[in-house]
């Protein structure tokens, strides 16, 4: 389209800035409806995608809650069928009639009634066994399958009630250790504690010759109990600590104490010391009652009032057999001599002595008693008869000092016995009365003799 200019219209300068201008107006104006087109376009865009994301959203919507209702009825039948068991049953029963895998698989379950009879004999079973075994296979089955245990001891507590008790109890118990390393550990130390102090005290309950021979033997033989020994001996009684190393085989005493800490041996030791210093306090008596006169040792040594029976051991066994014998000879309660006997030949073995000193004092024992019982049967003959047909008799005796008969330890005398010696026991044995009337009938030489021979110590 051209426009048509008048006369009277602009200059064609006039008209041609006129024109630029308009052209430049309809192209301002030609943009503007191109932006406003586009607007429009992209809101009917977004209206038309913004219906479609709400249908899409219903939709959605719809399709989660369908989920949700499947989700919750899947789950309630769940947990319906494992908790009514009228309700698996009867679904068992129902799918049983489903071709295939399906209705093979639950055609094979068991019927409640089936399952009732196998908790009956499952109960009856854990029953029949001991307690321990039953609580250790029970326990193993509600690791498992805790349902299935607690089936199992209903049934079980109808049957019986007290032995279900000790069963759960022994459970119980396995429980509170379970998974419990420190536990086991702890238990195990407990156990090897309660062994080692049932050790000690049987140890402290034996005779010491008894108890160092079966430790000697088990050193040798169980090389654990060698191990432990020196914390046995460590919390042992410690009188029967101190005599049991005193007296153990000295090579064993060495791995002892060197199984020891410092101060642990530095008390074992000690305890070894005062075994010793009482051992040599002992052999110290013997040698002073070996030069008192017979009577005073019978009132000091021939009892318990003074000293123990193992002191006197001690004491006896350092005396000479003459002695010992001599003493005990005139000992009248039977009970005190055995106990002395006995516990010297205990006291031998410890010390390992090859003498054997108790049977040779049992035998001076008997000579000297044998010999005193017909001194006594003389006393009772010479006390009937005129004394100075006694004093005859004595005479002459007192002139043979041969030996009549004699007690002998490893081929030695230990007593001789000869005719004076007869005499001498005789008037020792009679009233003061009767010695003055025999000494009366004698020579005065005889009397005098015979005198100062009863004045000998």
């Amino acid at each position: 389209m051209s426009i048509i200019w008048s006369a009277t219209d602009p200059t064609p300068e006039d008209r041609g800035t006129i024109m630029e201008k308009a052209g430049k107006i309809k192209n301002e104006k030609s943009k503007q409806n191109i932006k406003k087109y586009r607007q429009n376009a992209e809101h009917a865009v977004n209206e038309k995608n913004n219906e479609e994301n709400k249908k899409k959203g219903k939709k959605r919507i719809v399709l989660i809650l369908v989920m949700i209702f499947i989700i919750i009825f899947l789950v309630s039948g769940v947990l319906i069928y494992f908790n009514n068991k009228t309700f698996k049953t009867k679904v068992n029963g129902a799918l049983s009639n489903v071709p295939e895998f399906i209705g093979s698989h639950f055609g094979d379950q068991p019927t409640e009634e089936n399952k009732e009879e196998m908790r009956k004999y499952m109960a009856n079973y854990y029953l029949s066994l001991e307690a321990d075994r039953a609580a250790d296979k029970l326990y193993v089955v509600k690791k498992d399958n805790e349902g299935l245990f607690n089936d199992i001891i209903k049934t079980m507590n109808d049957v019986s009630s007290a032995g279900t008790e000790s069963i759960l109890k022994l459970i119980r118990n396995m429980d509170l250790r379970k998974n419990s390393l420190s536990s086991i550990y702890d238990e195990i130390r407990k156990d090897e504690k309660s062994q080692l102090e049932d050790e000690i005290s049987r140890f402290e309950d034996m005779d010491t010759y008894l108890a160092i021979n079966e430790i000697e033997r088990r050193c040798k033989e169980d090389g654990d109990f060698a191990g432990k020994l020196p914390q046995m001996l460590k919390y042992m009684d410690e009188d029967k600590a101190g005599e049991i190393l005193y007296y153990i085989d000295e090579g064993i005493r060495n791995e002892i104490l060197s199984g020891l800490d410092q101060k642990s041996r530095g008390e074992l030791e000690s305890l070894m010391l005062k075994e010793e210093t009482d051992k040599n306090k002992y052999a110290d008596l013997s040698k002073l009652y070996e030069l008192r006169p017979v009577d005073v040792c019978v009132k000091e040594i021939g009892n318990t009032d003074t000293y123990s029976i193992e002191e006197l051991a001690d004491i006896y066994l350092n005396l000479s057999i003459k002695k010992s014998s001599d003493i005990l000879s005139r000992v009248e309660d039977e009970d005190f001599m055995k106990d002395i006997l006995s516990a010297v030949r205990k006291e031998e073995q410890l010390q390992r002595r090859e003498q054997n000193v108790a049977e040779k004092m049992s035998e001076g024992i008997k000579f000297i008693s044998e010999y005193n019982k017909k001194i006594d049967e003389l006393v009772e003959v010479y006390k009937k008869m005129d004394p100075s047909d006694v004093g005859n008799i004595l005479e002459s005796m007192m002139g043979n000092n041969k030996t009549v008969t004699k007690f002998e330890v490893d081929s030695t005398p230990v007593f001789e016995i000869s005719d004076s010696t007869i005499v001498l026991d005789v008037l020792g044995k009679m009233k003061k009365s009767a010695v003055s009337e025999i000494l009366g009938s004698m020579s005065a030489k005889n009397a005098a003799e015979l005198t100062q021979m009863l004045a000998k110590p």
